[in-house]
């Protein structure tokens, strides 16, 4: 996920810690893995990695905004996430083509090579930088709540929205999800550690991930959840609390390869290990072996270089 370049200055390392651990398990998500243990982090562990960034994501974009102003911090992140996205979808065009059915309403909608990420950030941070938080607030609230009750982990309740899918395809978006985790992130930022009431929250979202696993079919997105929120809400002032002191430059700009890197890995990976033969069970373990193995080697060996930071 993109970088989020002052706060080890301000002696944030755990952020960048927990960036890196989900970093390396939310291509888990996206890889065919048929390991019991590894099912269950893929159900209950790799989904919090996502709201987690979204809402560091808002954590550090609104002390952009205090630092330089609503329209001079909006213009700095739009140009920063913007450039990594096109960058990326101009790298994994001939693969994206070779592979799937490419169109418009794909890419502005439900942004492939999974870089749905950072269009959602795109989108995001426009209300999140120019909404003033009396109205944004209560707006994000019933936003998510909409967005949920509409994804896929909700449609056995109420059905498809026709309407809406028909044309933005789903709800996992900057406008239902982004943007209510990045103002859970700001207004979470400042809060005691409560690692009870986290607890409790967790608990009760593993119990709705649970019931959703029995509902919903095996191919369904379940990203979005109602207890997710709020366990980021207190997860957050912890991951503050903790600050190891270690220089966490490194594993920051890796974590960020990470992320962009994986389609490319885990795709090129498969039909290079089909082609060898490779038993299907086996790749798996391959392609998250080389998931973090190949963006180690690179930002290491590229350290420095002016433009990494571009496109990491």
């Amino acid at each position: 996920m993109h970088k989020l370049r002052d706060h080890t200055k301000r002696g944030y390392t755990g952020v960048d810690v927990f960036r890196f651990l989900f970093a390396c398990i939310i291509p888990l998500l996206h890889i065919k893995a048929t390991s019991p243990i590894i099912l269950i982090i893929q159900r209950y562990i790799s989904r919090l990695g996502v709201p987690f960034f979204f809402a560091v994501s808002g954590v550090f974009l609104s002390e952009s905004i205090n630092k330089y102003g609503e329209g001079t911090a909006l213009k700095k992140y739009m140009h920063r996430i913007g450039r990594m996205l096109l960058f990326w979808l101009v790298v994994y065009s001939p693969l994206l083509l070779k592979r799937h059915s490419i169109t418009l309403q794909n890419v502005l909608f439900k942004t492939p090579a999974y870089l749905w990420y950072l269009s959602a950030l795109l989108f995001a941070a426009i209300p999140f930088c120019l909404i003033k938080r009396k109205y944004l607030y209560p707006m994000a609230i019933a936003l998510y709540i909409f967005g949920t009750l509409f994804s896929e982990t909700y449609k056995w309740a109420v059905g498809d929205f026709v309407l809406y899918t028909r044309l933005f395809i789903t709800t996992r978006n900057g406008l239902f999800f982004a943007l209510p985790l990045m103002c859970i992130g700001e207004s979470s930022w400042t809060k005691k550690p409560r690692i009870v009431l986290m607890l409790f929250s967790l608990a009760l979202l593993a119990c709705e991930i649970s019931f959703s696993l029995v509902k919903t079919a095996p191919n369904d997105d379940r990203s979005m959840y109602f207890f997710l929120p709020v366990t980021i809400y207190y997860f957050i002032p912890l991951v503050k609390a903790w600050n190891p002191k270690i220089d966490s430059s490194f594993i920051r700009t890796l974590s960020s390869a990470i992320y962009v890197m994986q389609y490319g890995i885990i795709n090129v990976a498969e039909m290079v290990l089909l082609s060898f033969h490779v038993a299907h069970n086996r790749i798996a373990f391959f392609q998250w072996f080389l998931l973090i193995l190949i963006p180690t080697v690179v930002i290491y060996t590229f350290r420095g270089n002016k433009y990494l930071p571009m496109i990491f």
